[in-house]
């Protein structure tokens, strides 16, 4: 079955975790870490700037980017289901879509070091290769995935006092790598050593289980555009009040756990709390998700979130952009105010942003239907194709 329609739900869902992210980046200074001095200021603002640090993370942080994964999934679904229609095979042109998607990746760790689009396009194949497989058997390799094995690997293996393995790539996967380049303030600098992030990135989306949990979201999202639970009907609603429920349980029983253990209360706590963090963040992913949906069920909160709707339509567009400003804005490069905003300032200058950001994809899109990174990639995906 094909979803015939574009779903608004969805792309709202999408430009509010594309905002979430910007949020989070403006306070990480796209990932500089940069900051000014606290020598001399007022402790209260010093608590302000921690607690809204704190909140933020809390709110956005391993959420916005486990929605926009489980929104990939989702988009490929309907790109794959609307190719079966017509009697075509969509994965092979998705392989060549995503190495087109690996190029906007590498141009925009320029920008950003850090990056995810990389790492989507890396991981991406998952997708083409659980195309054809029941339901049964995608949702168990989900499941899997999202299961965390590497992380459980490595708290297994400290906790049976086994050897645990380093990775260090000769010390290629250290961040200070990254901050060199980043700290010479020179934009060629910047062009001439990304590559330096992409393995750092890589190594750390590891060890924080973001590999593994992309991959089980790309595969859930899949999932999810098979089973319509995007699609509004008296099933899906049920489904996600099921899925909320679950979801509360999970995280307050997490939570709870992650509050009772002390990162030095025993030997591989540190390993458990290491294990338990991205379930957790799943769980809440899940929480944030469902409440959204089942709330775009009411008139009043889809009108108040419509504004977000081109927002997500144009999340390639956006997503490169974002940093492309946010490194003229706190790079040495460009205006440099990493070392001269605190963290709450920042976090209005990322308000800022998503509001300018909205207001423009408001007006472009009714104009040019497409974003111009996305009306790019689209050309360059069905590149000698007899037909779209």
């Amino acid at each position: 079955m094909r979803i015939k329609t574009r779903i608004d739900s969805v792309d709202v869902l999408r430009g509010c975790s594309i905002a979430g992210i910007l949020l989070i980046h403006s306070i990480e200074r796209f990932n500089f870490y940069v900051f000014p001095s606290n020598v001399g200021r007022d402790s209260f603002y010093v608590a302000l700037d921690k607690n809204v640090w704190d909140t933020v993370f809390f709110i956005f942080s391993g959420k916005t980017y486990s929605i926009f994964a489980l929104l990939f999934g989702f988009t490929f679904f309907i790109q794959y289901s609307r190719q079966i229609e017509k009697g075509t095979d969509f994965g092979y042109r998705f392989l060549w879509r995503m190495l087109l998607l690996f190029c906007f990746g590498w141009i925009n760790s320029i920008f950003f070091p850090g990056e995810i689009l990389l790492m989507y396009a890396v991981l991406s194949p998952i997708l083409f290769i659980i195309r054809k497989w029941n339901s049964d058997l995608i949702i168990l390799i989900a499941i899997l995935l999202l299961l965390q094995p590497w992380l459980l690997y490595l708290m297994l293996a400290k906790m049976l006092y086994y050897e645990l393995p380093i990775i260090n790539l000769y010390g290629l996967d250290k961040w200070s790598n990254i901050s060199e380049y980043l700290t010479k303030g020179s934009f060629l600098e910047m062009v001439k050593y990304s590559y330096k992030s992409i393995i750092p990135t890589f190594k750390w989306s590891l060890d924080a289980g973001r590999i593994s949990q992309t991959m089980g979201l790309f595969a859930l999202g899949y999932l999810f555009g098979r089973k319509m639970l995007f699609v509004e009907s008296a099933k899906s609603k049920k489904l996600w009040k099921q899925i909320l429920i679950n979801a509360i349980v999970l995280f307050c029983i997490l939570q709870i756990t992650a509050l009772i253990i002390h990162k030095d209360s025993f030997y591989f706590a540190e390993e458990l709390l290491a294990y338990l963090s991205p379930i957790k963040n799943l769980a809440q992913t899940f929480l944030i998700i469902s409440i959204f949906v089942l709330l775009y069920y009411k008139v009043t909160f889809k009108k108040l979130m419509s504004p977000f709707q081109y927002y997500g339509r144009m999340s390639l567009s956006n997503y490169l952009l974002q940093s492309i400003i946010g490194s003229l804005l706190f790079y040495p490069y460009g205006m440099y105010l990493a070392e001269k905003v605190n963290i709450v300032f920042s976090l209005i200058i990322g308000i800022v942003l998503v509001f300018l950001f909205v207001v423009f994809c408001n007006i472009w899109i009714r104009k040019f239907k497409q974003g111009p990174f996305e009306k790019l990639w689209h050309k360059l995906t069905w590149l000698g194709a007899k037909k779209e």
